[in-house]
């Protein structure tokens, strides 16, 4: 937003010149701090020292993903490198799609919660890798109808173990927004019938 401030001031018949004063107001709503974040896949939360090693284990390495978020959590591996975070992303503006695990809230807004790769993860089932979960404060409070959608949350990223009842994670973020999942015209879900939603 531009403001162009009187470039004279009168008092009492005397005119006293300034010269141009333009002041210049920054806004930022969601749509401008979710251009200026990074958009990260759940990928990029591995370590790349971790990531080179798997790589170098794997027999199919152009075949193997480094992590199958849709195939059963126990089948997941595990290993050390699975714990290891990407410490290049602390401090860094966001921006991670998930699923809500909630954790805190109160008058049917959830306030904390565990952002995760799929629906359902840590409930009923091994949790996901802790570099595969991100510990969420939102203190404005999501309505509670919302966990069951996958959402955006941006913020600044955190790297280091958050040990909650569910689960620990590897990574927090202090959620500036919270906005709804879309899918864009180059995206499609693939449903465990096989059925593409675009």
């Amino acid at each position: 937003m531009l403001f162009i401030l009187p470039t004279y001031l009168q008092i009492d018949g005397i005119k006293l010149s300034f010269g141009r004063a333009i002041i210049y107001i920054w806004t930022i709503d969601y749509l401008h701090l979710a251009d200026m974040a990074q958009t990260l896949e759940w990928d990029d939360l591995i370590s790349p020292q971790a990531r080179e090693r798997a790589m170098l284990n794997s027999s199919k390495q152009s075949e193997a993903p480094l992590v199958d978020h849709n195939a059963m959590p126990v089948e997941q591996s595990y290993s050390p490198d699975m714990t290891e975070v990407n410490l290049a992303l602390n401090g860094k503006l966001v921006r991670l799609a998930g699923f809500i695990v909630p954790l805190k809230g109160h008058d049917n807004k959830v306030t904390a919660f565990l952002l995760v790769p799929y629906f359902g993860a840590c409930i009923h089932v091994p949790p996901p890798p802790a570099n595969q979960i991100v510990y969420v404060t939102y203190p404005k409070g999501i309505e509670a109808d919302l966990v069951y959608d996958p959402i955006w949350v941006t913020g600044p990223i955190q790297a280091g173990m958050v040990s909650t009842e569910m689960a620990e994670s590897g990574y927090s973020i202090a959620a500036e927004s919270i906005a709804p999942y879309e899918l864009t015209d180059d995206e499609s879900i693939v449903t465990d019938d096989e059925t593409v939603i675009k």
